[in-house]
């Protein structure tokens, strides 16, 4: 064992690991190659090994990268390589929660613990990372589904206490409304964790594609009505055209998608739905008036990250992971300055 394996070695020592810990340990020199891993030194010609940190973890930016990690425009906000960067500059430790996306829309999140060192007059940075994903993933789910529990039931309470009072058709309307509302949150959590661990269950029907869109704007239209918002529906669809899918999980997706952009949009502002069918494809989309900030936008898939603050992000996480793993389809969306923010989601006419 050469010299520096031995110093990495004490260091890996020092941190007092354990295999059950699911933690990862590398060394990487100033250009961000890795030279050491758990208990293996790197060496050259060496072809076990990934050349950076986001090859080694399987990053999707260093995957769909003709060049791998580094290379992709969404890499010059990688919080990792970043971080990394900050300890090499001022030779002074860091910790850093940090979220990376993996293959079939997967989330890694981890516990970056960045410690700088000196071997024969060079500088190296070893990093311990902790797979921290179940713990933050529980953590985040919680708070936002107990959050959306308690304002519902409380909006329950208060209809039913008015209805002690006064008796009235319209006010029992209400009740079912926020009673159905409670059932829908209930079942896209149960639907959601469910599909992080593979377990969710596609239910493929055939639908006439105008009927369900009958049948969401049936279901939105409330949603619009609470938050004062206007929505153009733009329905581009040949007549009798038919889709064969999921339809309970495709609704999911799109509520997400008219939620995401309610919430980015003040009151009185108009946000579009759009559905427009295609040779064996249907695409659906929402556009809103807001625009994603450059530093956001590779983030905005990501459990917990969103533009508007903590307790945000589940519904766009949730409409990559259901569209693209249980709808065979495809999510995506654009962003400008001037004409806004659209999330796109299109799907095979036939699954």
């Amino acid at each position: 064992m050469s010299k520096f394996a031995q110093v990495a070695g004490d260091i890996f020592n020092k941190a007092h690991l354990l295999d059950s810990t699911q933690s990862t340990f590398i060394v990487v020199d100033d250009q961000l190659n890795i030279k050491y891993f758990n208990t293996k030194e790197v060496t050259e010609g060496d072809d076990t090994y990934c050349d950076k940190p986001g090859d080694f973890l399987h990053c999707q930016n260093a995957i769909y990268s003709t060049n791998g990690c580094g290379s992709s425009k969404n890499c010059a906000y990688c919080k990792l390589r970043n971080s990394v960067k900050t300890v090499f500059n001022t030779n002074k430790a860091a910790n850093e929660e940090i979220i990376l996306s993996l293959e079939d829309n997967r989330k890694l999140v981890i516990q970056g613990n960045m410690t700088p060192f000196d071997f024969h007059g060079k500088q190296f940075v070893a990093i311990l990372m902790t797979n921290k994903g179940e713990k933050q993933r529980n953590m985040m789910m919680e708070k936002v589904f107990f959050h959306d529990m308690l304002n519902l039931s409380g909006a329950l309470n208060g209809l039913i206490d008015i209805l002690q009072v006064e008796h009235s058709d319209e006010l029992i309307d209400e009740i079912k409304k926020v009673a159905n509302q409670i059932t829908e949150e209930l079942c896209a959590q149960r639907d959601l964790v469910f599909a992080e661990d593979g377990k969710l269950t596609v239910h493929i029907d055939n639908m006439l594609l105008e009927d369900f869109i009958n049948y969401n704007q049936t279901l939105i239209n409330p949603l619009l009505e609470a938050h004062e918002l206007e929505m153009e529906w733009i329905i581009d669809i040949e007549k009798e055209f038919i889709i064969h899918t999921d339809y309970r999980i495709l609704h999911r997706v799109l509520l997400n998608m008219t939620k995401n952009a309610m919430e980015a949009t003040s009151r009185h502002q108009k946000i579009s739905f759009r559905a427009k069918s295609l040779p064996d494809s249907v695409e659906f989309s929402v556009h809103n008036p807001s625009y994603i900030p450059e530093e956001i936008q590779s983030q905005v898939f990501h459990y917990g990250q969103s533009s508007k603050g903590t307790g945000h992000g589940i519904g766009t996480y949730s409409m990559k992971l259901l569209g693209e793993n249980y709808l065979q389809g495809e999510v995506w969306f654009t962003t400008d300055k001037e004409e806004g923010t659209t999330f796109f989601l299109k799907i095979p006419q036939r699954i």
